[in-house]
């Protein structure tokens, strides 16, 4: 009977370590509040929603107190025309093979870490002020002198704005941790209205080709900015396109599933204790896949991660939420790629594809997933497709808006100086000509028939014009702006993953998941490349898949079986 014993444990100890129930040993001490407060136990408020941007360089408003900056700089829609336009079917793909997945998830991780909302998003911010955009000569779609867009200023804190001493500082109304708050929002009130209370899951709409995030409520916010039925999820801006609401929905899909398995290991657990585990669980694979994937597709190399630093404040930089991470907008594309099961391709229009959830109720998630991941993006450059320069969100004079123009516009509202002061500021050096920036000839050609010199540079055009750093997506000044950022964000958090003693047992899992393995634990996809963050890797896939694991279980007991009758015929003739 000895010999049995060891020859179970030693079977047992062979079985893959998920096929004896992974959350089985797991407990919950802390988790991330709801608004982002008590993460820094010295300085609670630090990465609580609704506090200001940080400042990495000093503000430039014309006045010093609010007026926008870069007054001296040319028109924005003259920049947009000049330097931005690319003609359609002018397809510039990215050098380094990064797929559609890349902005898309880009957008995604931007919308847990970033809001500040202008009354586009919140018809309660009408108070705001409004940027007038006069069309200029010679345009395409506008009468020159016309107001071809009217713009609402960034939402700001009205303490400030008052004096040169106190100057406008606008506000970041999510928390600044990448916590998992574009899933399950901010507030516990946002987080209420997703939650089953059953099973510790997340509400769900049923789908033939599997389940979409839940409805919005009538007359919400989601609700009155789209074409038809919207969805609700815990950024209010899941429904601004379809790739954005196919991963949140992806990430809604894994919440569940980890909460199935937490209650099949521990049926004693209670809908909260379950759902806490599975939100932190999930928050931290988004945490992962961002640092482990998707920052180093961008060419990015982090410092080493060594410990939580409680001096770090996490909040979002200006430099990096109005300029810097704008970047994924000039690598859209005109259309959308979707792929059905069969791999027939089917493309709909880029400006189809924002605020249209009703593509996503016909076709679910899957074949946007599919079409993400084989369609390589367009170049980080200076270039712009129509579909988001002339016709994001309608067209010309019916609400088209030109998103060049407003990445420019946006940057001037928060008083951001020009390129080359911001390079002096963060300690890189200034340039003097346009050729500094870039050696091709037709981008030096477009910045210096649009700005008299560098100096009048606008930064988001100075940092797409940037010739990029070897293996990365990204200029120098781009490159050093997002990096800072992401280590703050990191380094400053006490939950980050690789720091949080609940998920000590989970770390290497985590560290180990990548967007592939959530694609296929979610949707039907076969065949995922193992980096979905570039288009011509292709995965060796040698996973298990739950038919082994249960032949594992199956092997195991017949063996045993198999043991104990030899043991007893043993005993019998040994009598």
């Amino acid at each position: 009977m000895k010999k049995i014993v060891i020859l179970t444990i030693g079977l047992l100890i062979l079985l893959p370590s998920f096929a004896l129930g992974q959350y089985q040993s797991i407990s919950l001490s802390d988790s991330y509040s709801f608004n982002g407060s008590n993460n820094n136990k010295e300085n609670l408020e630090w990465g609580e929603a609704n506090l200001t941007l940080r400042r990495l360089v000093n503000q430039a408003y014309s006045d010093g107190v609010s007026e926008l900056s870069n007054s001296g700089s040319p028109n924005v829609r003259v920049i947009s025309n000049t330097i931005c336009d690319q003609q359609p079917g002018l397809n510039i793909i990215d050098e380094r093979n990064l797929s559609d997945m890349n902005w898309a998830w880009g957008q995604f991780i931007s919308h847990d870490i970033d809001f500040t909302p202008t009354a586009v998003f919140d018809t309660r911010l009408q108070s705001l002020e409004r940027i007038q955009i006069i069309a200029p000569e010679n345009d395409q779609y506008y009468r020159e002198n016309q107001t071809m867009m009217s713009v609402f200023r960034s939402l700001y804190d009205v303490r400030t704005g008052l004096s040169r001493e106190n100057s406008r500082e606008q506000i970041n109304t999510v928390t600044p941790w990448l916590d998992g708050s574009v899933v399950y929002g901010t507030s516990e009130q946002r987080v209420n209205e997703l939650r089953t209370f059953e099973g510790g899951k997340l509400i769900t709409t049923e789908h033939d080709n599997g389940d979409l995030l839940r409805l919005a409520p009538v007359n919400s916010i989601e609700e009155q900015r789209v074409r038809g039925l919207a969805f609700f999820s815990g950024d209010i801006r899941a429904n601004e396109n379809i790739a954005l609401t196919a991963v949140n929905t992806l990430f809604v899909r894994e919440h569940n599933r980890i909460a199935e398995e937490i209650l099949n290991d521990n049926p004693e657990f209670s809908d909260e204790e379950i759902f806490q585990m599975a939100r932190k669980i999930n928050t931290a694979i988004i945490q992962s896949i961002t640092y482990n994937e998707f920052i180093p597709s961008l060419g990015i190399e982090l410092e080493p991660y060594v410990e939580y630093d409680k001096s770090v404040d996490p909040q979002i930089s200006h430099l990096f939420s109005v300029v810097a991470f704008r970047i994924g907008h000039s690598q859209i594309g005109e259309q959308f790629v979707i792929v059905n099961e069969t791999d027939i391709k089917q493309t709909i229009p880029m400006q189809e594809g924002f605020f249209n959830p009703s593509i996503i109720q016909k076709h679910g998630i899957d074949s946007i997933i599919k079409g993400l991941f084989v369609t390589k993006q367009q170049a980080s450059d200076i270039y712009y497709h129509d579909s988001i320069r002339n016709f994001l969100f309608g067209e010309p004079q019916r609400g088209g808006l030109d998103l060049c123009v407003l990445d420019i516009i946006r940057a001037r509202d928060h008083g951001i100086p020009d390129y080359n002061t911001i390079r002096k500021e963060i300690g890189l050096i200034p340039v003097t000509e346009f050729d500094e920036i870039n050696s091709d000839q037709e981008v030096i050609r477009r910045l210096s028939q649009t700005y008299r010199n560098v100096d009048e540079l606008d930064p988001i055009i100075g940092i797409l014009a940037e010739e990029h750093i070897e293996d990365s997506t990204l200029g120098e000044t781009g490159y050093y702006i997002i990096k800072e950022q992401f280590e703050r964000t990191r380094d400053g958090d006490r939950l980050f993953y690789l720091n949080d003693p609940d998920l000590e047992d989970l770390r290497e899992d985590i560290s180990n998941t990548r967007l592939s393995d959530v694609i296929e634990r979610n949707t039907r996809i076969d065949n995922v490349p193992d980096n979905v963050f570039f288009v011509s890797e292709i995965k060796n896939n040698n996973l298990r898949t739950d038919n082994q694991i249960s032949f594992a279980y199956i092997a195991v007991f017949l063996i045993v079986v198999f043991a104990i009758y030899a043991q007893q015929k043993s005993s019998r003739i040994s009598k």
